[in-house]
């Protein structure tokens, strides 16, 4: 078994301290590391993580716009009566978690204001079929 000379810069790496240390002293073989290298990675990595969060602000106020755009009631419910539903029927036919994502996905609907529930491309048909011949089944 060949056994690699162990080099006291990589050992002294182990500590957190140490390392900061280690990257301003330029490491083996690289030389000198300037300042201005090291803030540059810095302020690299710190407008990397202000973008993210950026993305993630923009995402949650893009979320509640959609939401709160309309304040007029949902066609969910005005397809539910058109069809003679309840929801607790529904509730019972498909179960709580899948008819809050169907109100979720009306009230986020991009063609919400002319919908009524009745639109031939509403993702909530299948649970509406479902509620039905729940409803109709012995």
């Amino acid at each position: 078994m060949v056994r690699l000379p162990e080099d006291p810069v990589l050992i002294r790496r182990k500590d957190a301290s140490d390392t900061l240390r280690w990257i301003k002293a330029g490491g083996p073989g690289r030389g000198r590391v300037g300042r201005m290298d090291l803030d540059f990675s810095l302020v690299a990595i710190g407008a990397a993580w202000l973008v993210i969060g950026g993305m993630l602000v923009w995402g949650v106020v893009d979320g509640l716009r959609k939401v709160l755009r309309n304040a007029s009631p949902l066609p969910f419910f005005a397809a539910l009566e058109g069809r003679g539903l309840t929801v607790a029927q529904v509730q019972a036919a498909v179960g709580l978690g899948l008819l809050v994502r169907a109100v979720r996905r009306c009230a986020c609907c991009p063609s919400r204001s002319g919908c009524a529930g009745h639109a031939p491309h509403c993702p909530n048909q299948t649970i509406f079929f479902r509620a039905q011949s729940a409803r109709t089944a012995p």
